[in-house]
C-alpha cells in the first residue's frame, strides 16, 4: 500500500473546490443574509456535513493516516501517554464501528468547534469558513490527533467566552488528554484572556490564530 498519495488528482481537487465553494456560500449566508442569527445552525449544518465528509472520508491521504488507522483497528502504533486518547480508542474499538467513522468524527468535531467559536464572530464567517480549509490545509489532514485535540480547545474557548469556566476547563483538559502538546495553546489562551492585554493591540478574533501557530 502506497501511503501518502492523494488518489486521482481530478477527483481530489474537484472535491476540494466544491468544499471551498460550499464553505464560502455558507459563510456569506451567515455574515450577510442571517445577521440576526436565527438560521445560524441551519446554515452551519451544511458546512459541517460537507467538511466532515470531504475531510473525513480521506482513506490513505497523508503520511500520519496509517498510524491512526492502526490505532483504531489493531495494536497501538505508539506507546501513548495521553489518557483521553487511549480511552477514546478503547471506546471506539468496543463499538465495533468501521474505522472510517472515527475519521469522519475527527473532522466533524473540528468544524463543530470552529462553528461554536464563529458564533461569537458571525460577521467574519464569510472569511473564516473558507480559511478553515485553506490555512490548516494538509496539516489538518496529516496531523490528525493534534487537530482532534485542537477541536476541544475550540469548544473550550467557546465556553470561556461565555464565562462558563466549568465547561471551559473540562474541554481544555480533554484536549490536553488527547494530545499533551496543546497544553501550550491552553497556556496561550489563558495568558491572553486573563492578563488584560490592551485590546486595541489584540483583535480577539485572531486569538485562536495565534494559539494555532503556537
Amino acid at each position: 500500500m502506497d501511503f501518502g498519495v492523494i488518489g486521482n488528482p481530478f477527483i481530489y481537487w474537484t472535491l476540494k473546490s466544491l468544499l471551498l465553494i460550499i464553505l464560502f456560500y455558507v459563510g456569506y449566508q451567515i455574515s450577510f443574509k442571517d445577521k440576526d442569527g436565527i438560521n445560524y445552525w441551519r446554515n452551519c449544518t451544511i458546512a459541517i456535513v460537507a467538511y466532515s465528509l470531504e475531510m473525513g472520508l480521506r482513506w490513505n491521504r497523508s503520511y500520519d493516516y496509517p498510524h491512526y488507522y492502526q490505532d483504531l483497528t489493531g495494536s497501538l502504533y505508539f506507546n501513548y501517554s495521553d489518557i483521553f486518547y487511549l480511552w477514546w480508542i478503547d471506546i471506539f474499538k468496543a463499538s465495533a464501528l468501521p474505522f472510517w467513522v472515527a475519521f469522519v468524527f475527527y473532522s466533524f468535531i473540528l468544524i463543530l468547534g470552529f462553528c461554536l467559536v464563529m458564533k461569537h464572530y458571525k460577521q467574519y464567517a464569510y472569511l473564516a469558513l473558507p480559511l478553515l480549509m485553506l490555512i490548516p490545509g494538509d496539516m489538518a489532514e496529516n496531523h490528525i490527533r493534534q487537530f482532534f485535540a485542537f477541536s476541544f480547545i475550540l469548544i473550550g474557548y467557546y465556553y470561556l467566552q461565555l464565562r462558563n469556566y466549568k465547561f471551559n476547563i473540562l474541554f481544555f483538559l480533554i484536549a490536553v488528554g488527547i494530545h499533551n502538546a496543546v497544553a501550550f495553546v491552553v497556556a496561550f489562551v489563558y495568558l491572553v484572556e486573563f492578563f488584560h492585554f490592551d485590546k486595541k493591540l489584540l483583535i480577539k478574533p485572531w486569538l485562536l490564530v495565534g494559539g494555532y501557530l503556537a
